[in-house]
């Protein structure tokens, strides 16, 4: 398990002592191996663990392990009956209120943004290309996830005084 340290100190007088947090994962799902390729190097590059799954199974396992924090799902590529599989995916991840759900959709696909917006997700990307800058969509994600952890897990995100 690779960790990194909290980013901001907290200290109140004594000696503070580092807590180290188990760096999150960012779930990425597609069926398209070039754009599995981009997503996962793109969620590399913005601090998360990429955990690459190319089905919707795979990926349910990694959420119900608890370790993922934010997940980019691409529901642009794959044939239609691959998208069902997918938009059944995103139903199950919009359950977990404290996942962060990307969905990567067709140019143009306003039915495809209005159903991901009324499940609640994160972020609809309509006609997401490789010269996107998903960079800092995925930075604001772990920004928001750590800020999530540090109010839910008290020692998680910050220094402990002793």
């Amino acid at each position: 398990m690779d960790l990194r340290l909290a980013q901001r100190p907290h200290r109140r007088g004594g000696i503070a002592r580092t807590t180290r947090m188990p760096q999150l994962a960012c779930l990425v799902v597609s069926s398209d191996p070039l754009r599995q390729m981009m997503f996962g190097r793109t969620a590399e590059r913005t601090g998360w663990k990429a955990v690459v799954c190319v089905d919707f199974v795979a990926a349910l396992e990694h959420v119900a392990a608890g370790t993922v924090g934010a997940a980019v799902v691409d529901i642009a590529t794959p044939a239609d009956s691959v998208v069902k599989n997918l938009r059944y995916l995103v139903e199950r991840l919009a359950e977990h209120k404290e996942l962060l759900t990307v969905v990567c959709g067709r140019t143009n696909d306003r039915l495809a943004e209005i159903w991901a917006r009324e499940l609640g997700v994160w972020a609809h990307l309509p006609g997401v290309a490789p010269e996107s800058d998903l960079d800092s969509l995925l930075c604001a994600a772990r920004q928001v996830v750590e800020r999530m952890h540090s109010r839910h897990e008290p020692g998680m995100a910050r220094e402990q005084t002793f």
